[in-house]
């Protein structure tokens, strides 16, 4: 399972489709804010290959919450949590953003160890090759 979490529809509607159209073995969910993400991550946490996560998410579905990326890094040290946890082998997280270097670098800093990223708009097949790349060998087909 690859769990997209990113809130601008049109950015979540082009990735998704393209996962589904390469990775047409592996189920492909997406989520549009932080407590979204949290509940599918829990449903689906045995299930998880990839997680692709927007850096800057709002909390909720309220149309009062601001995208910020406190939501990203508190996702991405969720699953580092979960890592630790025996029962879970690492679970790969790729981040796109279209702000570079400051929220990218207080993401890091937050959670403590590094993540791939690409910077939006990217160009579609590489994106997909460091999907291929990130996920486990029998996850690509």
């Amino acid at each position: 399972m690859i769990l997209l979490i990113e809130d601008r529809f049109i950015d979540r509607t082009v990735i998704e489709n393209s996962l589904q159209e390469k990775f047409v073995n592996n189920d492909i969910y997406t989520a549009t804010n932080k407590d979204e993400a949290m509940e599918k991550i829990e449903k689906n946490k045995n299930n998880l290959k990839l997680v692709i996560l927007d850096i800057r998410l709002p909390k909720s579905s309220s149309p009062n919450d601001i995208d910020c990326w406190e939501n990203s890094a508190e996702i991405a040290l969720h699953l580092k949590t979960l890592e630790k946890n025996d029962k879970f082998q690492r679970i790969p997280v790729l981040l796109i953003t279209a702000f570079q270097d400051a929220c990218i670098q207080n993401v890091r800093e937050k959670i403590g160890f590094p993540l791939r990223y690409f910077i939006k708009p990217f160009l579609m097949p590489e994106f997909i090759k460091v999907v291929e790349e990130m996920l486990p060998d029998k996850q690509r087909d």
